[in-house]
């Protein structure tokens, strides 16, 4: 088993809501596949470039500097990250008081103020930023969706109302010291396009006027720069659906009641510790993507023999050394 179970996270309680053989495999054995998807090396990325911005570096050259063997997922990456600062054309009445910052604090039960003495709630907040004028602190959320997020009205935002991220957030700003005035959501849209293909030479058309293809159709592959050009056109072209920016609040009802919703969640992931119940959720296997544990559960493989998994000495790697 791994170490770092005395911590909860949200990125925990997703697994476990997921699927419970999927939190044993992450948080119980400590299994990782070594191969991240494409959204998730997409977002880790993004979260590095906008950390350097944050921290002063200049944003063409974070652009310029960023390397992968995909050259297409690259060029997407580019195309989305260069437009980052068009989302605080305010930078200069913010100052930032942590990147990156880890918490640790007492996972408490809202109903009767009493302390877990299994569990300590943790995790990292991507910033925290002090408003120069009047003081107030907020701390900061970087996120890429594929999620439409262009009005107010959209689910992506109501679901926040309800969001244990930004209560455990909350806390841990809290836990640190900060009087908090509310969480601001950064969001940036992850491009949806792909690398045009050329079309096959038995399903290409031809005008009989000019000898040119029908639109729609090509004779090569789209290029790299041609690739990063399109996306970049289409973010120019769609500010609103590209990138958002807004200040979610936290009244002490939605407070009381998330921590309530970690508490109990907490305490079926105890229960299923004890008894060793860790049911598969079949619902969730291609959920959004083919799960990575796939043929793990499917085909009996035992990610211990596998090289497409490596074990971790403690589960959190984000948060290595905050484990009691």
């Amino acid at each position: 088993m791994t170490d770092g179970r005395d911590l909860i996270t949200i990125s925990r309680l997703r697994a476990d809501q997921t699927c419970s053989r999927l939190h044993w495999f992450k948080y119980v054995q400590g299994f990782r596949p070594v191969h991240l998807s494409e959204p998730l090396r997409f977002g880790i990325a993004a979260h590095d470039a906008i950390e350097r911005w944050w921290m002063g570096e200049d944003i063409v050259k974070i652009t310029d500097s960023i390397e992968g063997k995909d050259e297409y997922l690259v060029a997407k990456l580019k195309a989305t990250i260069i437009n980052y600062p068009l989302l605080w054309p305010d930078r200069d009445a913010w100052e930032v008081v942590g990147v990156e910052v880890p918490f640790k604090t007492p996972l408490i039960n809202p109903s009767t103020m009493n302390k877990s003495r299994t569990y300590m709630l943790a995790g990292k907040i991507d910033l925290i930023l002090r408003n120069k004028k009047t003081g107030d602190i907020f701390p900061v959320e970087h996120k890429t969706t594929v999620i439409d997020f262009s009005t107010e009205d959209q689910d992506y935002w109501t679901k926040l109302q309800m969001d244990h991220q930004i209560t455990a957030y909350w806390m841990g700003c809290q836990a640190l010291g900060h009087d908090v005035r509310g969480m601001i959501y950064d969001v940036l849209k992850r491009p949806a396009q792909r690398p045009l293909k050329a079309t096959p030479k038995d399903k290409r058309i031809y005008r009989k006027k000019d000898g040119g293809l029908y639109k729609g159709q090509r004779e090569i592959d789209e290029s790299v720069l041609g690739h990063f050009e399109r996306i970049a056109e289409w973010i120019n072209d769609n500010p609103g659906k590209a990138r958002a920016r807004k200040v979610i609040p936290r009244v002490e009802g939605q407070l009381k009641e998330g921590l309530q919703d970690i508490w109990d969640h907490s305490k079926r992931i105890l229960l299923a510790e004890k008894d060793g119940l860790w049911p598969r959720n079949p619902n969730a296997c291609h959920q959004f993507h083919t799960c990575s544990f796939w043929d793990c559960c499917a085909y009996g493989v035992n990610p211990a023999h596998d090289s497409r998994f490596e074990q971790l000495n403690f589960c959190h790697p984000e948060l290595e050394g905050l484990s009691t």
